[in-house]
């Protein structure tokens, strides 16, 4: 796995899919057959997908980010959910841009305290590609906690979790002043 929040984005610390806050630590430990970094279509139109992320620490949440593919495509909506699935921010849908490069998206500032939370992220097409690593099996994804819903016009201010029926897993993440 490349270095990829740190080649171009932020000067803020960062949670991202694959730090050791969320789920790539679990893919890693188990899974020696997961993907590179592979510029990937969406899975499906209207698709929210939630991973899974934890906070040892208090921190203030300052900008959520996702890691754009080849091609761009539709609107993007990202946010932050609770452990009972609560929406707690979301950008709301916005053209996805930037080919090849990440899409930061400014929110407003949100105070975590410890604890277990959601990362989400919705395209309301399969043109649009994020950069993806695929655990080998279906059953990794639901091991490490991740959901998903389908769901049009963006992110719903209440999730439905429902089990994970694909690999695939966005490169995306979250950037916070440092830990308090």
């Amino acid at each position: 796995m490349s270095d990829w929040p740190l080649v171009q984005l932020l000067t803020l610390p960062t949670i991202h899919t694959y730090s050791h806050e969320s789920v790539g630590i679990q893919f890693v430990s188990v899974d020696e057959k997961m993907t590179e970094e592979l510029s990937t279509a969406y899975p499906l139109a209207n698709r929210a997908i939630y991973i899974p992320f934890s906070m040892s620490a208090r921190r203030t949440l300052r900008k959520l980010f996702c890691w754009n593919g080849a091609a761009v495509s539709g609107n993007v909506d990202m946010g932050i959910y609770d452990h009972s699935g609560v929406r707690l921010q979301s950008n709301g849908p916005v053209a996805q841009a930037g080919i090849n490069s990440i899409q930061v998206f400014n929110i407003t500032d949100t105070r975590l305290t410890e604890g277990m939370f959601y990362m989400a992220i919705w395209l309301d097409n399969i043109i649009g590609t994020l950069f993806v690593n695929a655990p080998a099996n279906v059953l990794l994804v639901v091991a490490a906690g991740m959901h998903q819903e389908t769901v049009a016009g963006g992110l719903p201010s209440v999730a439905t979790f429902a089990r994970p029926t694909s690999t695939y897993v966005p490169q995306m993440g979250i950037a916070s002043e440092p830990p308090l």
